[in-house]
């Protein structure tokens, strides 16, 4: 998988939807993961809460002022997502490439990517250029 600077969906309804997405699956994989439960129930119950508040500016969008505190919930999300992702999921030793496909979250690269030297460079070392 090539990385993505953000890997977190951008679109407000696609990141909603996402977000859903990836609470349950951390409620499914968390004691595979080895996750305290006080910061499960927490996820589930600052989503819920999300859900609601995103539900009723859905319903009220009329102005750009819902549209802004849209904009607001969705970042502050977003952001509280990444920190749970980095505090609980991306150094786990029970992670498996498996469950980070199931979160859509980023699987890393397990192969080690040779770098070729490049002969023909000027600050090539003595000894190293090209023969002809």
């Amino acid at each position: 998988m090539a990385h993505n600077k953000d890997w977190i969906p951008a679109a407000q309804e696609v990141f909603v939807a996402w977000s859903q997405q990836y609470v349950a699956g951390i409620d499914n994989y968390a004691t595979q993961l080895s996750l305290p439960t006080l910061a499960v129930s927490t996820l589930k119950t600052v989503q819920a809460t999300f859900l609601a508040a995103w539900n009723e500016l859905v319903i009220q969008e009329v102005n750009t002022s819902v549209s802004a505190a849209k904009k607001a919930l969705v970042n502050g999300r977003k952001a509280a997502i990444r920190k749970f992702h980095n505090q609980y999921i991306r150094y786990n030793p029970n992670l498996t490439d498996e469950i980070l496909a199931a979160l859509e979250a980023p699987i890393p690269d397990h192969t080690h990517t040779h770098i070729v030297a490049r002969w023909s460079s000027p600050w090539s070392p003595r000894g190293c250029s090209r023969s002809k």
